[in-house]
């Protein structure tokens, strides 16, 4: 996409350009200088950018670079350097505002020896002239314009992570981005979406055509991440539009097993959820078990007998028996804590359906919703012959 300056000031000659930068005290990057001489200031279109920083895809927007002798002040580079660098300076010495968003916040371009020409953003709320308010956007002017004339449907294919904020997701649809598209790993921008627990990009995904049920290389769904980021509200979006707790990748390798004490702690989990719910064990909960563990189920089922005759006294053993049970060595916080890691790797590795993650992720109150509004939406779709 072609970048293209409008409203820009009256154009500057070298001499003017000399004068601006011994009046304000300063030495502007050449890319900058060249920029003023050919637009001076004006609105960039589009004025959107994405850039990575850390990992991270971040987006920002640029309603006006300032001008030399603007004609509103509120665009004028020498007005924004007095106001924000006069005799209470709101920015660090070494930054020259050059731009804002429209909302009070700036870009700033640094005139220091250690980054000179790097561009950062600042943004207003506190005020405070140290870079904690700062970001790094660009490492000199000529990339921030490459940033904004960057061809949407090309960042769309590029920054998988973007599709997870809801702004970026509605440009890049609007611009024909394929909301189908495969990444590198098998996603897909309603996994990204659904793994960053956005419900409003999953909204936009599902209205704008993109596919549910399809696996990426790890066998998982977008439900599969939508229950890793206990969203509920981007859980129910993926029931409705088709996905299923239940379904199975097709020709899946198996499940990998998981580490010993991994598995032990899950199980211990699960046996202590039946015995809080007063449900029976099976087989499958005994099978396999070694003998200490058996010997604590039996006491555990003793104790669980007598607090059923109302014996407080058996009631408060029981549940000082299951938490030790439960934990193990661990203390209590350790424990969860190790579940809940367990859970995430269940989503990074091999799994067999969605229901099995949300199992995993010992959290009861989400597990009960998601099977309540799932049984809901059987049985809604269950055809009525009873007429």
């Amino acid at each position: 996409m072609t970048l293209k300056i409008r409203e820009s000031a009256t154009p500057l000659s070298e001499k003017q350009l000399a004068a601006a930068e011994r009046t304000m005290g300063v030495q502007f990057a050449a890319d900058y200088r060249a920029f003023l001489l050919k637009h001076n200031g004006g609105q960039p279109k589009p004025g959107n950018m994405l850039f990575k920083r850390e990992g991270k895809t971040h987006r920002y927007e640029i309603e006006t670079f300032f001008a030399i002798g603007a004609g509103s002040e509120t665009e004028d580079l020498q007005w924004n350097f007095n106001c924000y660098k006069g005799s209470e300076p709101r920015l660090p010495q070494r930054m020259l505002p050059i731009a804002g968003d429209g909302f009070g916040n700036l870009f700033c371009l640094s005139l220091s020896s250690a980054d000179q020409g790097k561009i950062y953003f600042w943004e207003h709320d506190g005020e405070d002239a140290t870079d904690s308010r700062l970001v790094l956007v660009a490492d000199s002017f000529g990339e921030l314009l490459a940033g904004l004339g960057q061809n949407l449907v090309d960042a769309a294919s590029s920054n998988p992570e973007a599709w997870g904020d809801p702004d970026v997701a509605r440009q890049f649809v609007e611009a024909s981005a394929n909301v189908n598209l495969a990444f590198a790993d098998g996603r897909t921008p309603l996994h990204v979406a659904a793994y960053e627990g956005s419900a409003d990009a999953v909204r936009l995904l599902l209205a704008s055509g993109a596919r549910v049920r399809v696996w990426d290389h790890r066998d998982c769904t977008a439900l599969h991440y939508a229950i890793r980021s206990r969203n509920f509200e981007t859980i129910k979006l993926l029931l409705d539009a088709g996905e299923d707790l239940h379904a199975k990748a097709e020709g899946g390798p198996p499940q990998p097993a998981e580490p010993a004490m991994t598995q032990d702690m899950l199980r211990r989990s699960s046996i202590a959820r039946k015995f809080m719910g007063n449900q029976p064990l099976g087989p499958e909960d005994l099978e396999g078990l070694p003998p200490e563990r058996l010997e604590q189920i039996s006491q555990l089922q003793k104790l669980a007998r007598e607090r059923d005759t109302n014996n407080s006294d058996a009631a408060g053993e029981f549940t000082k028996r299951l938490g030790e049970f439960i934990r193990g060595d661990m203390s209590f916080t350790d424990f969860r804590k190790q579940v809940h890691a367990a859970a995430q790797q269940l989503v990074v590795r091999k799994v067999q359906s969605a229901a099995e993650v949300l199992e995993a992720l010992f959290d009861e109150e989400l597990k009960d919703k998601v099977n309540a509004y799932a049984a809901q939406r059987r049985q809604t779709a269950r055809p009525d012959h009873s007429s």
